[in-house]
């Protein structure tokens, strides 16, 4: 069976919020039950208690009493399964270490930075930012003497156009960005998250018409330019027109496409119908075909031109004049437009774009920084006494560790245990390429990560002893996976391979399993009394050659100009279908066991209805109800298994202290 575990729905025990405790004046971990020959404390069963308890719509509330019998049968479950050493498997091991990891997310980083960087992100997401950039390269593990090369080449642009260089043609000239050539450093609007986290900073805070100092990022140094902000816009829908510019055009190639453009713009805004233009003119096919409709789109997502004349259009229906990009000569209509809610689901979607950002590092980077102190972190060696043993081989993934084996001593303390060189050597020698740098500098920077990675990783394995909530969580996880394998193996599975107990036990209960009732029958309406009782006689009559209702019409109707009998109805009815089939299947069931009229005869209307079979109190086929009968079964091999647990592992309740439980 294909593992879909959700444990809130298995468990409904796994908020992540711990409810306050509230236990009268019985001490926590005093033992409440006792489950063979496991003891539970109150503390735990109160948490579980009081998760189970929380008068949500779709959890029904329960009192102490009954919540410690579903308890009980519960853990005997779990028991079970350690039992049967399910929690000694691979599957289970990896299962309960990937939700670990998720839950201890929150506690490797400091919250109010978090929070923090939440309200910073709100607050940007409120404005974008139409500006220009210089970028000059280096290298994220550049060395020393090319960092400051590159620092002073960018001061130095910066400069020029402090003095008065127009920072476009500098861009031109000297900026390291592939697509300067094109834009001249413009970067139309941008909106939080779309660039690497150091540039949003510095655009973010750089007033309209400044050049920002240097900025650095793992691309190199930038300068930025702020042209101008904007209240932030939404989502937007467009279609539009596209004329290509031939490659190597000519100036009156470049007329010829502009005159053509302006043409189909003047029939636009006269009244033309805009989706037939663009099938007929557009040379973007993809959007041609669907009248120039793009997809929705928002900041920083289309080439800025585009993008600025699509925005500035403001009411629907509104076309703009003809716009040249890189692509070629665009009219763009409105179609749509949206606005931002700051609602929990956009507070969701800024959170997640938060943990998967080069910004979320500043939370790891303070719960680092207060972790050295908190368990006394000292660096017990000069990096420069490895240099000697520093060779090309360190950037390109093959260091050999053995180089550096006469260093037996520590390289940090934590906690007043001591980390050996060696185990760095170690690190340093699975390293993957990484991009020249000097030597020193390399030492540094492998140091700090090996030292930020193994002082969150102690951190990691102390989360049980430091806080009572994560280590409650990481149980009841653990229990909720051996309760889905265990039920699996003994109840789920197990039911749906037994072919042979699932036959015998919808034979023994297929009254469980009853269709709706039904009455197949064929009503006939005649003209006349004449050939009202020519029908009642020929269908009287048994005769094999009128056995349906098209033989019996042919009869009757093969020689009149006019049908004298027609068919009124036919067909299966259900119950509730119409008011006639009600009533024939409510005389059937008044006659249950008794032969049923198979003529329901009405002279005074000239109907007669043939009841061809009727349907009361009969199963389905099993095929139809195999799912029902599934579940039953699976219903009655757990209640069979809870009494031989109950018998396998008795349980006690100290009934004066569970009293004393809210």
């Amino acid at each position: 069976m294909k593992r879909q575990i959700d444990l809130r729905i298995i468990l409904p025990l796994f908020m992540l919020l711990l409810s306050t405790h509230a236990w009268g004046q019985s001490d926590p971990n005093e033992t409440l039950m006792t489950i063979g020959n496991e003891k539970i404390s109150v503390g735990e069963f109160v948490r579980l208690y009081q998760k189970n308890n929380t008068g949500s719509s779709n959890v029904e509330s329960k009192s102490v009493e009954e919540y410690a019998t579903l308890f009980v049968k519960f853990k005997q479950k779990v028991i079970e399964a350690q039992h049967q050493k399910l929690d000694t498997s691979k599957a289970f091991k990896q299962e309960l270490e990937t939700y670990r990891k998720q839950l201890t997310k929150p506690y490797l980083a400091d919250r109010s930075v978090v929070n923090s960087l939440l309200d910073e992100a709100l607050l940007r997401s409120k404005t974008e930012i139409s500006l220009s950039h210089i970028l000059v390269k280096c290298e994220a593990n550049a060395s020393a003497k090319d960092t400051l090369a590159a620092f002073k080449k960018i001061m130095a642009v910066r400069q020029e156009i402090l003095n008065g260089k127009d920072f476009a043609k500098k861009a031109d000239e000297c900026s390291d960005d592939p697509s300067s050539k094109t834009n001249h450093g413009y970067l139309g609007y941008i909106a939080p998250f779309q660039t690497v986290y150091p540039f949003e900073n510095a655009a973010y805070s750089t007033k309209v018409g400044d050049v920002s100092m240097p900025v650095r990022s793992k691309f190199g140094y930038h300068i930025i330019k702020v042209h101008q902000t904007r209240t932030t816009q939404g989502p937007i829908k467009v279609a539009h027109i596209m004329l290509a510019i031939p490659r190597d055009a000519k100036s009156n190639d470049l007329k010829a496409v502009q005159d053509t453009v302006n043409k189909i713009y003047k029939m636009a805004v006269s009244g033309h119908d805009f989706a037939k233009l663009a099938e007929k003119y557009s040379i973007d096919r993809n959007s041609a075909t669907k009248g120039g409709e793009l997809p929705w789109f928002s900041t920083g997502t289309m080439i800025p031109a585009f993008e600025e004349a699509a925005y500035s259009l403001q009411n629907k229906g509104d076309i703009s004049q003809p716009i040249q990009t890189s692509f070629g000569f665009h009219i763009v209509k409105l179609l749509d437009k949206k606005t931002i809610e700051i609602n929990d689901a956009y507070i969701r979607d800024l959170k997640e774009k938060i943990a998967k950002d080069e910004r979320s590092e500043r939370g790891r980077t303070a719960i680092i920084d207060r972790l050295k102190k908190e368990y006394d972190y000292q660096k017990l060696v000069d990096l420069k006494k490895y240099l000697k043993f520093a060779d090309t081989t360190l950037f390109s993934g093959k260091w050999d560790k053995n180089k550096a084996q006469v260093f037996n001593g520590n390289l940090f303390r934590l906690n007043k245990i001591d980390y050996p060189e060696q185990a760095f050597f170690a690190y340093l020698s699975k390293q993957p390429a990484c991009p020249k740098t000097d030597y020193l500098s390399y030492f540094k920077d492998k140091y700090s990560l090996y030292v930020d990675e193994e002082i969150l990783n102690y951190e990691d394995k102390q989360l049980e002893n430091k806080f009572p909530e994560f280590k409650y969580m990481v149980q009841e996880y653990h229990d909720g996976i051996l309760l889905f394998d265990i039920m699996d193996k003994n109840v789920w599975s197990k039911a749906g391979a037994d072919s042979a107990g699932l036959a015998n036990e919808y034979e023994k209960n297929k009254h469980k399993y009853l269709q709706e009732d039904k009455v197949d029958l064929s009503v006939f309406q005649c003209q006349k009394e004449r050939s009202y009782k020519k029908l009642l006689k020929k269908i009287k009559s048994n005769d094999p050659e009128l056995s349906t209702d098209d033989l019996l019409l042919q009869s009757i109707n093969e020689n009149s100009k006019t049908p004298l009998v027609a068919l009124l109805a036919k067909g299966v009815m259900k119950k509730g279908e119409n008011a006639f089939a009600d009533s024939v299947l409510q005389l059937a069931r008044n006659n249950k066991g008794a032969k049923l009229p198979e003529l329901i005869e009405n002279k005074s209307k000239l109907t007669i209805t043939v009841i061809h079979q009727v349907s009361i109190d009969e199963p389905k086929p099993f095929k139809e109800v195999k799912g029902l009968v599934t579940a039953d079964y699976q219903t009655i091999l757990e209640e069979r298994w809870v009494k031989e647990l109950d018998k396998k592992y008795p349980s006690t309740i100290k009934s004066e202290v569970l009293k004393m439980i809210k």
